[in-house]
């Protein structure tokens, strides 16, 4: 029986494909293997999809970055209601030492046309070192918002239904290379998988720009003096 339900688990995605072609039980972790490498595919090109989620800051400000972080959104505090922004800070030291906490160049010197209401939270991301370095909200709870591969170690991948059709041309395409499909038949099969990633795209799903206004329009800030 078909779900009806917007998401389904990458294994049983899998499972039905293995089934639907009459493909041996034995060979489901290479078309899984082929799926995910699919799914990463979909999840930087066509679906986007992201996460808000929580997470600690250590005492020392460090956020780890999820293993499933593609591209960064924002990081923030909830604050009646509304999600207070951090502000990026390239200037921030990020120290060698784990004992040391990340310090920025801010002097605090005041001069004409001085601005107020500064932002009191701040952050820089470190890509090599997968780590998120925070100053202002050290030992805290923050929200983390950020555009995920779809693929997550530490849970049961869970995949946005739609994706289906696209990720068994996939499939297909790799089933072909595996068992020796002539040139004409996997060119076939590549050309009905970029059909449906073509058609995936046109989906209407938001894009990291709509999803960074739509996070930002939720916030206030306060008029410069």
């Amino acid at each position: 029986m078909a779900d009806t339900s917007a998401i389904i688990p990458l294994s049983k995605l899998v499972d039905r494909f293995v089934f639907k072609y009459k493909l041996p039980d034995q060979d489901y972790a290479l078309y899984f293997e082929h799926a995910a490498d699919c799914i990463r595919e979909l999840s930087i090109h066509a679906i986007s999809q992201y996460r808000d989620v929580e997470i600690a800051v250590s005492s020392l400000g460090v956020i780890s970055m999820p293993s499933d972080m593609l591209d960064f959104i924002g990081v923030a505090l909830s604050y009646k209601g509304n999600v207070w922004y951090f502000t990026e800070n390239q200037y921030m030291i990020i120290q060698a030492s784990d004992s040391v906490m990340p310090t920025d160049y801010d002097t605090y010197w005041y001069s004409y046309g001085t601005t107020g209401a500064k932002n009191l939270y701040y952050f820089k991301l470190d890509w090599e070192g997968r780590e998120i370095h925070i100053d202002g909200a050290e030992g805290e709870n923050v929200r983390l918002q950020y555009i995920s591969s779809g693929l997550d170690t530490a849970a049961t991948c869970q995949v946005p239904i739609i994706v289906t059709p696209a990720v068994d041309a996939y499939l297909r395409w790799a089933q072909g290379e595996i068992d020796g499909e002539s040139i004409n038949e996997q060119l076939k099969r590549k050309r009905t998988y970029e059909e449906q990633f073509r058609l995936l795209k046109l989906q209407s799903l938001p894009s990291l720009k709509d999803i960074r206004d739509y996070f930002l329009g939720m916030t206030t800030q306060s008029a410069l003096r």
